[in-house]
C-alpha cells in the first residue's frame, strides 16, 4: 500500500469520489525523519487530515519509532476542538483503528479530549505509555490527544481485514 492509497482510505470519499492527498500531505508523510514544523495551509486544505494521516502512516504502517507515540492538537476554541475530534474519530473509524474504550488498547488509537467542562476519559489509564499526568490547573487551550499502544515488530505490514478495514499489527 502506498501513502496515497492509505490517505484515500483515511479520508474516505466526497460526492462518490475518493479524496486524494495534496502534494504537501504526501511530502509530510514521506519525510525520512520526524521534525517540528509549522503547517501553514489555508482553511479547508486538509491540515487535520494531512497531519493525522502522515502520523498514522509512519507509526502504524511503517512502524517508525522515530515518529512520536502521541499527536496533540492545541486549539483556541471549543467548536474547533469538537470539529477536529469528530474528523479524527471518523477517519480512525474508517480504518478500523478507533479504540472504543471497551476493548484492549493494543493496535488501536484512542482519542482523548481535554476541554474545560468535559470528562477527560481514561487517557491516564496506560502508565507504560509514558503519558503526562493530568494538569493540575486548567490549560490555556483545549486539547485533543490521539494516542497509540506500543508498537510491534518493524517488519509488520498492514493486511486486509473484514469490512474493508486494514489491520496494523505494529500499532
Amino acid at each position: 500500500m502506498t501513502f496515497d492509497e492509505f490517505f484515500s482510505r483515511t479520508a474516505g470519499s466526497h460526492a462518490g469520489s475518493l479524496i486524494v492527498a495534496h502534494a504537501w500531505q504526501s511530502e509530510l508523510a514521506s519525510d525520512a525523519s520526524f521534525r517540528d514544523r509549522l503547517v501553514r495551509i489555508p482553511t479547508g486544505m486538509g491540515k487535520t487530515l494531512g497531519v493525522m494521516a502522515a502520523w498514522l502512516w509512519n507509526r502504524m504502517v511503517r512502524c517508525d519509532p522515530a515518529w512520536p507515540r502521541r499527536l496533540l492538537w492545541c486549539l483556541p476554541m471549543r467548536v474547533l476542538v469538537e470539529q477536529t475530534e469528530a474528523e479524527i474519530r471518523a477517519s480512525l473509524d474508517r480504518l478500523g483503528l478507533l479504540r472504543d474504550g471497551k476493548t484492549d488498547h493494543a493496535g488501536k488509537v484512542g482519542v482523548h479530549v481535554l476541554m474545560g467542562g468535559s470528562d477527560e476519559g481514561d487517557w491516564r489509564s496506560y502508565p507504560k505509555s509514558r503519558r503526562p499526568r493530568a494538569p493540575a490547573m486548567p490549560q490555556p487551550h483545549d486539547t485533543i490527544r490521539p494516542t497509540l499502544a506500543a508498537p510491534g515488530p518493524r517488519s509488520a505490514r498492514p493486511s486486509s481485514a473484514a469490512a474493508g478495514h486494514v489491520t496494523f499489527p505494529c500499532g
